[in-house]
């Protein structure tokens, strides 16, 4: 017996972007090319006009990455098969794009010799392997932050052989031996150990199981963002995107990370934060269910920042969480943070996770939002679901933007999908909707869903028409990756730039 159900469908317009001089836009490249870069108000251009860039590297990278980011500084022709979706580079420069330019000085350039390399690439254990390699990098980040003026940002341009003998392309596992695991248990356990007292110093293993991740997050102490470039990048080796849509991507990444911001949401409340909650497993421990809560902040400017939160313990729904009061110290220091950022506290607060909200959770973030008395506030839980809708008798897929109502508190929102815009859908296969449920507050859930939408264009890690996930938590997975490289510890950089 067949069931026939029909649900209530709304079509949301795709988001405007704000640009220099008040410009608007609905797409990134298009208003770049036509306003410039969003600057404030008070400033008469967009700043920064000049970033002044670090290379290291052996010298093939060096030489591979001087040539393209000269490349980047004129015209790079985009697909002529659809020029909205790939349209032509005007070239970073003063005149184009972001109105800045780009500098390389001899004296912040750095060659790591070839006998270093072949050194690290003969070390048997792939963890301490992949330990090494990072470190000769970050040797030589820690010699650049000691110039004055240092580099606004840093390429490391990666060796080929680094790049075939150290897995830049994916993580390695961690493996602990017995011995790990009994030392860990007794320590839980209250046992000392002779290090303890100033006998003799805690063996330190100098291992790392993700380059990108370990040369990340051992240089943020150094206070330079870095910008990775592989050897099979540069040379196109590999398929890659065509090379202006490279260029694109590469450009807003380093004007972000040397301190501008390219665009801003349009027709946001100003005063809104907005909040990502998610987890990361800790790596460097052999206890398999320790995850540790990080929060990403992020304000209609594009602000991105970066807390680390507390300890969480898996529950019955084998999802990570927190405790009431963990709960509510993460809000605070959440609150606290945009405070100190916007000079003001927000008045509203609008809070995404990928998990269901337990009551203990739910105590400890309403405790911080009415500690700072403010008036509009959500909690939402966006995840992924295995549902597909069809569009029948059409070419391409559902419409991105389209939202459904499955039931209360229960809706679907297509943020990839054919966009009108672009003429096509862009996306390698069906989309997938991201389904929202759990809506905590009195917030209309057409205005969360016009918000979430709008948040999957501010990933300014590419210049894509949209990304699936709003950027409170498309980057979850980054940052934990990078920070589960760390001891918990070690200060960490919050400012959003340090982990792209």
């Amino acid at each position: 017996m067949s069931v026939t159900r029909s649900f209530k469908c709304f079509y949301i317009e795709e988001p405007e972007l704000i640009f220099g001089n008040e410009g608007r836009s609905i797409d990134p490249k298009a208003g770049i090319m036509a306003f410039g870069p969003y600057h404030l108000p008070s400033q008469k251009t967009p700043h920064p006009e000049k970033i002044t860039l670090g290379i290291i590297g052996d010298r093939k990278s060096v030489e591979l990455a001087r040539e393209w980011i000269e490349q980047c500084k004129h015209e790079i022709k985009g697909k002529l098969d659809n020029p909205y979706l790939f349209p032509d580079f005007p070239g970073f420069n003063r005149e184009n794009t972001f109105r800045c330019e780009l500098e390389v000085p001899d004296s912040l350039v750095r060659i790591i010799s070839e006998e270093k390399i072949k050194n690290v690439i003969k070390i048997t254990n792939i963890h301490e392997r992949i330990y090494e390699a990072a470190q000769l990098y970050v040797d030589e980040v820690e010699s650049l932050s000691q110039i004055h003026p240092s580099p606004d940002v840093i390429i490391c341009a990666v060796s080929e052989s680094i790049e075939k003998k150290c897995d830049v392309k994916g993580a390695k596992t961690p493996r602990f031996t017995k011995i790990n695991r009994q030392v860990h248990e007794m320590k839980k356990k209250g046992q000392a150990f002779l290090h303890d007292f100033g006998i003799g110093e805690e063996p330190k293993e100098r291992k790392s199981y993700d380059f990108r991740r370990g040369l990340k997050g051992r240089s943020m102490k150094f206070g330079i963002p870095l910008q990775l470039i592989r050897y099979s990048t540069l040379k196109e080796k590999r398929e890659l995107e065509d090379p202006a849509t490279r260029a694109w991507n590469f450009s807003v990444a380093l004007y972000y990370k040397a301190g501008g911001y390219p665009w801003k949401l349009a027709d946001i409340e100003p005063n809104t934060c907005y909040v990502g909650v998610s987890f990361y497993k800790e790596k460097l421990t052999p206890e398999t269910n320790l995850y540790t809560a990080i929060a990403q902040i992020f304000t209609v400017y594009g602000e991105g920042i970066v807390l680390r939160g507390e300890n969480a313990v898996l529950k019955e729904d084998r999802q990570p969480h927190l405790s009431e009061g963990s709960s509510y110290k993460l809000l605070k220091n959440c609150i606290e943070t945009y405070r100190k950022q916007i000079g003001d506290r927000p008045r509203r607060i609008t809070v995404h996770k990928t998990s269901a909200y337990t009551p203990e959770e739910l105590e400890g973030f309403k405790s911080a939002i009415e500690e700072y008395n403010i008036p509009y506030w959500s909690l939402i839980t966006i995840r992924e679901t295995g549902i597909r809708i069809f569009r029948q008798n059409k070419k391409y897929p559902i419409l991105r933007g389209t939202f459904i109502k499955l039931s209360d508190n229960n809706y679907l929102l297509y943020t990839t999908g054919s966009t009108l815009y672009l003429r096509t859908y862009p996306g390698p296969s069906i989309p997938s909707p991201l389904w929202i449920s759990g809506i905590l507050g009195d917030e209309d859930p057409l205005r969360i869903a016009k918000e979430i939408l709008a948040l999957t264009k501010m990933n300014w890690n590419n210049m894509r028409f949209y990304n699936k996930f709003p950027v409170t938590l498309q980057f979850a997975k980054f940052v934990g990756e990078i920070l589960s490289e760390l001891e918990p510890t070690q200060p960490i950089q919050t400012h959003f730039k340090f982990y792209m």
